[in-house]
């Protein structure tokens, strides 16, 4: 299944985060956290942009990861990979998920919807 992100740089973007475990949705406990990193290539050792979402994450519409308008800005038009991991745990003891693998997460340039400086 494709898991492509596609944005438009500039906007603000509320991405919706349905974390699985064993191919079913997991709902997290409150020890549990998903990290969502973003990278401009697989083998960067440093990530563009790492997001954890916790318990306290949670909307009326579920897990929502946001991006703001100035992160997304930050993007210039071209590629990058992500993925998200459920950590459930803390510690040595933690055990991590990957329930998106490396995907392609797509920025597009607008046609001019920025805000006046």
């Amino acid at each position: 299944m494709d898991k492509t992100i596609t944005v438009n740089r500039g906007d603000t973007v509320h991405i919706k985060i349905v974390p699985t475990l064993c191919g079913e949705e997991y709902i997290l406990n409150s020890s549990d956290k998903i990290v969502f990193t973003l990278k401009k290539n697989r083998g960067d050792t440093e990530p563009l942009l790492k997001r954890e979402l916790t318990l306290l994450s949670y909307t009326e519409d579920g897990l929502l990861l946001k991006l703001t308008s100035a992160e997304t800005a930050a993007l210039t038009e071209s590629g990058y990979i992500y993925d998200c991991a459920l950590v459930k745990g803390t510690g040595e003891s933690a055990e991590i998920y990957t329930f998106i693998a490396p995907s392609t997460f797509a920025v597009e340039e607008t046609l001019g919807n920025t805000l006046a400086s």
